[in-house]
């Protein structure tokens, strides 16, 4: 089952403090329990991390200008073809 996480949310819960250290966790996570993942962050992109891009097999979003990351989560699972299957990660 993919799985779909509003870093943001997730950043405080598992002690990330910078946008690298939730992709290295979340990561390990999905080498681990063999799932593919995407992590939609709140803010502009970061040089090395652009919008599409991945890192160690992580999928990186980013919220457009002037809207957040629920938004653009919604838009993900609206458009994801496993909606169903879909596992969405936030505390919002």
């Amino acid at each position: 089952m993919p799985y779909l996480i509003d870093g943001n949310n997730l950043m405080p819960v598992v002690g990330a403090r910078t946008r690298k250290d939730l992709l290295e966790t979340v990561a390990r996570f999905a080498l681990t329990k063999r799932v593919k993942v995407s992590v939609v962050f709140d803010g502009a992109e970061e040089d090395f991390f652009p919008d599409g891009s991945s890192f160690k097999g992580v999928k990186i979003f980013y919220s457009p200008f002037g809207s957040d990351a629920d938004a653009r989560i919604r838009n993900l699972v609206e458009i994801s073809k496993q909606r169903r299957a879909l596992i969405v990660v936030t505390s919002d």
